[in-house]
């Protein structure tokens, strides 16, 4: 997985979020999706009009490899979003946490 495939779907729904404040997600809607391996699915259906990320979509294998990370990033935040992020709100917010996650999760390794 590329560190750009991350940081580009994280540019993409943060411009989501600055352009129509009113397009929001349950957390049940994220973590439920993210579960699945299908929250870019999710967000490219929802946000379509608003957003492109055939740079993922169109490419299997990377998207594979996205959806596994925004999964087990958003494993390791479920039920304490607020505590570990700061985020309790804003479904939103927690894709961009989660996807903060998945790239400290995936590139930031601990040092041994």
């Amino acid at each position: 997985m590329r560190l750009s495939s991350l940081t580009m779907l994280g540019f993409e729904i943060n411009a989501v979020r600055d352009t129509r404040s009113d397009f929001e997600l349950t957390f049940e809607q994220v973590h439920s999706a993210a579960q699945a391996g299908k929250l870019v699915a999710l967000l490219d259906k929802r946000f379509k009009d608003l957003t492109d990320l055939s740079l993922l979509t169109s490419r299997p294998e990377e998207m594979a490899d996205v959806e596994n990370a925004l999964r087990d990033a958003a494993a390791a935040l479920e039920g304490r979003e607020r505590r570990k992020v700061g985020v309790q709100n804003s479904g939103i917010c927690l894709v961009m946490a989660i996807i903060f996650e998945a790239i400290q999760q995936q590139f930031c390794p601990l040092k041994k």
